[in-house]
């Protein structure tokens, strides 16, 4: 249906008058999506609000629907920060990480040339005797190795009568074993005419090649007439690697 200007403004005015009752009037009945709905009569221009959820206009009249709510206003500005809440409690540990991975060997540190290296040891219960000549009781061919010296120790008990003396041999690579004494060493009581069961030890110093050396040990009587013994003997080879160990700094000359 077509409407004047002049009408037209008029239900405009209507509208605006009765949707201003309406607000105090029917505000239970406005949905809770804030639009007013009303009907306006299309002849006579008469105007009532109603719920439309559960009314409906007639055919007689038109249907107008208006927001309540005006257009959004512009942002406040930002209230002040909150006070700190207070700190929450530790949680729980989390499981361990898996292991790492095994570093590299390190390289092997310079051995401490103070330090003596075994190389060989052996020993025996067996009995030597020894009269007129020598008798051999140890025979052993050393491994090569690097050692700047090395250490041949023999221990035992040995047992001499009648005035002769216990004395050791030692040769090394076919020569006497070096030392202050030389390979041949007196291990015996040369005061006493009888020196039963006693223990001994003797040590020489030798410098080892870069090849196997044989070490031979010998029980050497000093007469042709009387018999010693040995037995319980052990030897053990020991390695240096401090340099200048087999010299004869240091000791005094008369």
């Amino acid at each position: 249906m077509r409407y004047s200007i002049g009408r037209r403004g008029a239900v405009v005015a209507a509208v605006a008058t009765v949707a201003a009752v309406a607000v105090g009037i029917a505000w239970a009945a406005i949905p809770s999506g804030g639009v007013i709905t009303a009907c306006f009569t299309k002849n006579g221009g008469a105007l009532r609000v109603i719920d439309a959820q559960t009314s409906n206009c007639t055919n007689k009249e038109q249907r107008l629907d208006w927001g309540v709510a005006g257009p959004s206003g512009p942002a406040g500005a930002t209230g002040p920060s909150g006070a700190s809440g207070a700190k929450g409690d530790t949680g729980a540990t989390g499981p361990s990480g898996p292991s790492g991975a095994s570093g590299a060997t390190g390289p092997s540190g310079d051995s401490d040339p103070t330090t003596l290296k075994r190389i060989v040891a052996n020993s025996t219960t067996q009995s030597y005797s020894a009269s007129n000549f020598g008798t051999l009781f140890y025979d052993r061919t050393l491994p090569a190795n690097s050692s700047d010296a090395l250490y041949i120790t023999v221990t035992g008990t040995g047992h001499q009568a009648n005035g002769d003396i216990l004395s050791l041999l030692c040769t090394f690579g076919g020569s006497q074993c070096g030392g202050p004494f030389g390979g041949h060493v007196t291990v015996g009581n040369s005061g006493a005419n009888s020196w039963p069961d006693n223990s001994f030890t003797a040590t020489w110093c030798v410098v080892p090649g870069t090849a196997t050396q044989r070490v031979q040990l010998f029980l050497i009587p000093t007469s042709l007439t009387n018999t010693i013994y040995i037995e319980h003997v052990s030897v053990q080879v020991d390695g240096s690697d401090t340099p200048g160990a087999c010299s004869d700094t240091g000791f005094q000359t008369q």
